[in-house]
């Protein structure tokens, strides 16, 4: 049972000038953006002919998300809550739901909680709200229960139930703002963009994949094809909560990695893995030849399709502009990391768009900046090419100006965040915390797997890299993190 030691035991880290700077920095950039498309296109081309593969083993086995190898926690998956746990006539569950819509609200977070007699979604950081099956204002309630959004009036004795929408297959979960809904969902089959299908059961998260590995030798059978999803976004007028009304729909091929609701803009992070002609099929082999159909934009860089309602319209664009996406200077893939950012004052119709070609796995989010922590991809010819450690990148985002998100910086850390709160901004400094596990294929050097608490601070005002400032590293050797929490100057 040497494995769950680190997580019986609190562990307690003063980071108040306690972290000594590394011998050896990690390697910090601030990613170019591509000049044009066809910039764009090669470079993507180059990700596709040799794709690169990174990887690690966990209890299960080895498991693939998209046309990547990524990192996968090992924990409970989530069970969804039956419907009928929800009576018609009220409903007795946790109230969801950020304190309240006015934009005075988010900046006095605490003053706010501390009068109002209604609780908020769990949020890592006050003032920042997450995404949730359920949220209210105190006087409404909104709710997902299967692919419909209900509405409650909660102001008297016992909740009443006003309508219930049909979110015509796509349930999900819901961010609340003034008197508009976003709810966040898988496309329902029937209205699948362009080539890419989904069905109407496909869970909001790609499900992982198992992958057969020969040993000791790399071979196409590790190149796993990516699992083609689309998402919907749905902009709901509930003004008149017992007639609410779909106003806007947009499809965007992808999935929803997380999204955070700061002063009204809600930021979407999407992750969308390059739609390769035949990668269903085609080995890795057969695209080097050149018998596989050749890579075009939309290939690396797929189209949204939005609907209105009112107006009957439908616009057509690709998810983000060229010269919009960020790239790393060698190759990491060709997937595409894209920040959607939602003014709520217009809604699906203006949306900032901002990317860069990187996976996603990890969000968080602090009162000015949004971090995405990528999992680094590597090429993989031969064992002899397998690194001895693996790295994760994180990206920063100013989120300062409403309905605007712009990039800073880029940084690196070793191993892989488990989840959110392995992220920590504090006094302008990002604290990371990581796991590096043992290799993970056969024929690799054998290490023991080690955990980090990283610091990095951005090398100047504006876009500037995160550097390491400092770090304390051989945390529970042989073991993995389980949890992370921290607060103020301490992790635990």
């Amino acid at each position: 049972m040497r494995r769950f030691s680190l997580l019986a035991a609190l562990l307690t880290l003063p980071l108040a000038g306690a972290l000594a700077p590394s011998a050896s920095a990690a390697r910090t950039a601030t990613l170019p953006a591509f000049e044009s498309c066809s910039e764009l296109v090669r470079f993507g081309r180059a990700a596709a002919v040799r794709p690169p593969v990174p990887m690690r083993a966990t209890g299960a086995g080895f498991y693939g998300i998209g046309s990547l190898i990524l990192p996968r926690a090992i924990r409970p998956e989530p069970k969804p809550v039956p419907p009928g746990q929800l009576p018609p006539d009220g409903i007795a569950v946790p109230v969801s739901a950020m304190p309240s819509t006015s934009p005075e609200a988010f900046d006095a977070v605490d003053d706010v909680q501390a009068t109002e007699e209604f609780s908020g979604t769990n949020v890592q950081e006050d003032g920042i709200d997450e995404p949730d099956a359920i949220k209210t204002d105190g006087k409404r309630l909104f709710v997902v229960v299967g692919a419909e959004l209900w509405a409650y009036d909660v102001t008297g004795a016992a909740p009443k139930l006003l309508s219930k929408l049909s979110l015509e297959g796509a349930g999900g979960e819901i961010l609340l703002f003034g008197d508009r809904v976003l709810v966040l969902g898988p496309q329902p089959a029937a209205a699948a963009v362009g080539s890419r299908t989904q069905t109407a059961d496909t869970p909001g998260a790609v499900a992982p994949v198992p992958v057969s590995l020969p040993a000791p030798s790399v071979t196409d059978a590790m190149v796993v094809a990516p699992q083609e999803q689309t998402t919907r976004l749905a902009e709901v007028d509930a003004r008149n909560p017992a007639a609410m009304k779909i106003v806007r729909t947009m499809a965007v091929p992808g999935t929803v990695v997380s999204a955070r609701l700061t002063r009204g803009s809600i930021r979407v992070v999407m992750s969308s893995p390059a739609a390769l002609p035949g990668a269903a099929t085609a080995s890795a082999a057969a695209t080097r030849s050149g018998a596989a159909p050749k890579p075009t934009m939309r290939t690396f860089v797929p189209r949204t399709t939005l609907r209105s309602r009112r107006t009957k319209r439908t616009f057509r664009r690709y998810l983000v502009p060229c010269d919009n996406v960020r790239h790393p200077v060698a190759i990491s893939g060709s997937d595409l990391l894209t920040i959607l950012t939602v003014d709520f004052k217009d809604g699906l119709f203006n949306v900032d768009r901002d990317a860069v070609m990187a996976g996603a796995q990890v969000v968080y989010a602090s009162a000015s900046s949004l971090y995405v922590a990528s999992t680094r991809a590597i090429e993989i010819d031969a064992p002899a090419d397998i690194p001895r450690k693996m790295v994760t990148e994180i990206h920063r985002f100013d989120t300062t100006k409403d309905g605007e998100t712009s990039y800073l910086g880029s940084g690196t850390v070793p191993g892989f965040a488990l989840d959110q709160y392995a992220l920590s901004e504090h006094g302008g400094d990002l604290r990371v915390a990581t796991t590096e596990v043992p290799n993970w294929l056969p024929g690799a050097e054998r290490v023991e797997s080690q955990s980090h608490v990283t610091v990095l601070r951005p090398a100047g005002p504006g876009a500037a890299p995160l550097r390491q400032i400092g770090q304390v590293s051989g945390l529970g050797p042989g073991e993995q993190i389980y949890a992370t929490r921290f607060i103020d100057d301490r992790a635990y």
